[in-house]
Parts: structure tokens; C-alpha cells; sequence
């Protein structure tokens, strides 16, 4: 995979939520152990997505009076989170 293929393509946000088949996430590793800049970019999405896991789900969830909107948003993340072994 070369680096304009992986940024079109979202190779890294694939890659972190597990939605490339087996020979796209080997085209990814090869390519990201040799692009510093995927590599870079790999690490720091990851981290988000440890954070926003974390975040999501040990915050209690807030009563309606609290914020509706955030609580609906808060249960939908967890659920993705869930389904991705949270």
C-alpha cells in the first residue's frame, strides 16, 4: 500500500476499528512500519481511542434533567465500545 492509498482510503481508522480484511491490514503493516508519518498519525489515533474509550465508559450515564442529548450520544459510544471489547 503506498501512502496516498492509505490516506484516501482511511487505512488508519480501518485498521484501528477493525474493519479491513486480512490482506489490507498486511498492505497497512508493511506500509506504516516503513512511513513515519502513518506511523506518527497510527499513535496518536490510537491513544484518542483509548481516551474516548475510557471516557465513554466509566462516566456515569447523566438523567435527563442533566443533558439529554450527551446521555444519548454517552450510550451510543458505549455500545460501539462494547461491541469492540470494552
Amino acid at each position: 500500500m503506498d501512502h496516498d492509498i492509505a490516506i484516501q482510503s482511511m487505512a488508519r481508522e480501518r485498521y484501528l476499528l477493525e474493519e479491513m480484511n486480512e490482506e489490507e491490514r498486511s498492505d497497512y503493516e508493511q506500509h506504516f512500519f516503513s512511513c513515519e508519518e502513518c506511523k506518527s498519525g497510527l499513535t496518536v489515533a490510537s491513544d484518542f481511542f483509548d481516551k474516548a474509550r475510557q471516557v465513554v465508559c466509566d462516566r456515569p450515564l447523566l438523567s435527563a434533567s442533566e443533558g439529554r442529548p450527551f446521555s444519548r450520544l454517552l450510550r451510543i459510544c458505549r455500545s460501539f465500545f462494547k461491541r469492540r471489547r470494552c
